[in-house]
């Protein structure tokens, strides 16, 4: 089960709330297929439907405009795909997604072996503790949801159904992700956090 700490740093008045800690290889990888690859993956979809995307290619691509960039691995990709465009023979946009995604995972497995944990915020961020920095809570939490994280219903452009997410976790209940209108998935969300003993908001 997912270990979650709350993290502050006392001398540098911060306060980092809670943080998924990871202590081992599998805990990594079970973060990652769990959450931030979906999280990734969010962040591409967001990026192929911006108009940062569209500048950069030009129209004609057959993908529905959504407006600006909305997510941070959004802006990541678009710092890489911009990079790229200086090249001779540039790649694709998927090709740079994957490296991107590459180096994320092995940052991560680096910064893992070389201090034995990392703690990872909501948003895919981590780092290690540094001097000074201290846990002051730690919890087992059933599920990789942070305390007091908040329901977010989703639909896919042009979808019939809606998917409810707990803090990047996709929500499955009686092996359903899915539902037809808004409020059933935020009613099974609401329910699946029960069940977790999970803190929403």
């Amino acid at each position: 089960m997912p270990t979650v700490a709350h993290v502050k740093w006392p001398s540098m008045n911060l306060d980092y709330g809670w943080m998924f800690k990871l202590s081992s290889y599998p805990d990594l990888m079970t973060y990652w297929m769990d959450v931030r690859q979906n999280r990734f993956r969010e962040g591409f979809a967001n990026y192929l439907h911006s108009c940062e995307f569209i500048s950069l290619t030009g129209p004609g691509m057959g993908l529905q405009f959504n407006g600006h960039l909305s997510h941070s691995d959004a802006s990541f990709l678009h710092a890489a795909c911009l990079a790229e465009t200086a090249k001779d023979s540039p790649r694709s946009v998927v090709e740079i997604a994957s490296e991107v995604g590459d180096r994320l995972l092995q940052g991560m497995i680096k910064l893992l072996f070389d201090k034995g944990s990392i703690y990872v915020n909501k948003n895919g961020g981590y780092f290690s503790l540094v001097p000074g920095m201290e846990e002051i809570a730690l919890e087992t939490v059933k599920e990789f949801v942070l305390p007091g994280q908040k329901i977010e219903i989703k639909q896919w452009p042009n979808g019939k159904h809606f998917y409810a997410y707990v803090g990047g976790t996709s929500v499955v209940r009686d092996g359903q992700n899915k539902w037809s209108t808004k409020e059933a998935a935020r009613i099974h969300a609401e329910r699946w956090a029960k069940e977790n003993n999970l803190s929403v908001e």
